[in-house]
């Protein structure tokens, strides 16, 4: 595995959400599983399964329904025999007060954020840093980075101060431009973006200052029509030399003119950049007021699951799927792969995973060969051998199923999976013998 993927924790939260409506079950084990850190999300949808569970498997934290039972009063007894940790109650009759033997009573209907914020109260605080914005990729991470940019964020959108987003394609620098407008006093006006890596370099003068005479007669170009809002220069090392002064001085002097006009127009906006680098000229620095960073993937790898958990749960959601999470060996190679197209190659694998195949939960063999390449270790000097990711996994399962007398919760926790996953691994045995 790459050397950096040691960084990155196994999951240490386990929630059983017990629910016999699967709809909602679903979404709000996908919401879970896409906003605490480190955590792993199960369904019972009755409560004799969860019971069972309860009884050979370990979970941090369980949130039931009060529709699995004849009332809450039972639901809480029978779930107390059973589970010491923390217990949230979903209930439509909430009632006056907090049934003995709960941690928290949420009224239904309630939507998947509620019992995310509700749930990581009593998980001491284990939420990741999520944000969202107009961009599909949207921006989620729990790595230092983020959480940095995440608490400048409010400072820097009600600044008017120019802003340069730096980071490789794919790190979401659009997705953060429009989070600062979004956030910011012109939320309600104009958001423009241009990429400056698609204009014509002959009519670039006319994109941003329009036209006074010809074809497009009266046309205000980009300047004008982001007036009172923001102007996102995407791409913008991308501008021509040649016209990059002239762009400087109109956002200096906050005024435009068309050509063939003789009058200037007062400008009043908001200008964010982004791109890979910044010239080291006039408008270089006049943009760079306030520089931000967005590392690429393989330098925050603990977001590389976070964002796969929420591409899951968007895609899932819009292919109407019954996905709610990774696997732990899933997970580990996610976090061990460099992502060189970053959010966009993440979103994309993730996308064709929730389409071709089918369950609750991706695993580790569902994912494309270049990313479980990254398990196979280079040949040593005695070209030994190396066996396939699945024949690895069972191999360390009937070790630990050994280790522990055939126990099946022990081998589990102490490889940090599932249950589940043992189970299905040796059904697949039994069923190739």
């Amino acid at each position: 595995m790459a050397q950096a993927a040691r960084h990155f924790r196994p999951a240490h939260h386990r929630v059983l959400v017990v629910e016999n409506d699967f709809a909602f079950a679903r979404r709000a084990a996908a919401a879970l599983a896409a906003r605490l850190i480190n955590a792993e999300v199960e369904i019972a949808t009755d409560l004799e399964s969860a019971e069972r569970r309860l009884s050979r498997e370990n979970f941090t934290a369980v949130l039931a329904s009060q529709q699995v039972a004849s009332d809450a009063t039972h639901l809480v007894e029978e779930l107390r025999a059973r589970f010491a940790g923390p217990l949230l109650i979903l209930t439509e009759r909430p009632g006056n007060g907090l049934l003995s033997g709960a941690d928290a009573i949420i009224s239904k209907p309630c939507t998947p954020d509620t019992l995310v914020e509700a749930l990581s109260d009593h998980l001491g605080g284990a939420l990741a840093a999520v944000e969202s914005s107009g961009d599909s990729c949207g921006l989620v991470g729990a790595s230092p980075a983020m959480r940095a940019i995440f608490k400048a964020l409010p400072r820097i959108a009600c600044s008017e101060a120019p802003v340069f987003i730096q980071g490789a394609p794919g790190t979401g620098k659009s997705a953060l431009a429009r989070l600062i407008h979004d956030r910011s006093p012109r939320a309600a006006r104009p958001f423009v973006t241009v990429d400056c890596g698609m204009l014509d370099e002959a009519a670039v003068a006319t994109a941003f200052f329009g036209q006074a005479h010809g074809p497009r007669r009266g046309h205000g170009g980009f300047l004008e029509r982001a007036s009172g809002g923001t102007l996102f220069l995407d791409n913008v090392e991308a501008l021509p030399l040649a016209f990059r002064p002239r762009l400087l001085a109109a956002l200096r002097s906050e005024t435009t003119q068309r050509p063939g006009e003789a009058r200037s127009r007062r400008i009043d906006l908001r200008v964010l950049a982004a791109g890979t680098a910044m010239h080291d000229d006039g408008l270089g620095l006049w943009l760079s007021v306030l520089p931000l960073e967005l590392p690429a993937l393989r330098e925050r790898r603990e977001d590389s699951v976070l964002l796969a958990r929420h591409f899951l749960r968007e895609c899932a959601d819009r292919e109407g799927r019954s996905f709610i999470g990774f696997d732990l060996f899933a997970e580990r190679l996610i976090a061990g792969h460099d992502w060189p197209g970053n959010a966009w190659g993440l979103k994309a694998m993730v996308q064709r995973l929730v389409v071709l195949n089918e369950g609750t939960l991706i695993t580790a063999d569902m994912l494309p060969a270049a990313v479980m390449r990254q398990l196979r270790p280079l040949p040593g000097p005695g070209n030994t051998p190396i066996r396939p990711l699945r024949e690895q996994q069972d191999h360390l399962i009937e070790q630990a199923l050994a280790a522990f007398g055939g126990n099946i919760a022990k081998a589990a926790a102490a490889l940090q999976i599932n249950p589940s996953t043992i189970y299905r691994r040796r059904s697949h045995l039994i069923a190739a013998e």
